[in-house]
């Protein structure tokens, strides 16, 4: 845990799925929203890397699918089962941390990378 900072508890994104359009413009809007912030995360790395407000961890499993080493950052324990799922349905593993970028519980120089997409405009 991140200190006495405080923590968003319970969001979960379940209520979202189904209420997007699913047409073929959203389905590529949707799959450039998850492979452009990997492929450019992932470009040039060669330490581990770190994912903040890391949600269902789709990011953090296809970084650790090219193998790199990575950290999810999540605040909402539901979001954090959410990303143990994605993680057996990619077949990946990696370090799920519960905190807030706020209070980052790492030592500065962990990092090669750090990838803030979904949550960004939460900050």
């Amino acid at each position: 845990m991140a200190g006495d900072a405080p923590v968003q508890l319970d969001w979960d994104f379940a209520a979202l799925h189904g209420a997007w359009p699913t047409g073929p413009d959203n389905h590529y809007l949707l799959d450039r929203l998850r492979d452009v912030p990997v492929d450019a995360t992932a470009a040039g790395a060669r330490g581990p890397v770190l994912e903040v407000g890391a949600s269902e961890a789709i990011h953090s499993c296809r970084l650790s699918l090219l193998g790199l080493a990575t950290v999810a950052l999540e605040p909402s324990p539901a979001m954090l089962v959410h990303a143990r799922e994605r993680m057996a349905e990619y077949g990946t593993t990696f370090a799920l941390v519960r905190g807030i970028s706020e209070k980052l519980p790492f030592p500065d120089g962990t990092f090669d990378r750090v990838l803030c997409e979904s949550s960004i405009d939460h900050l």
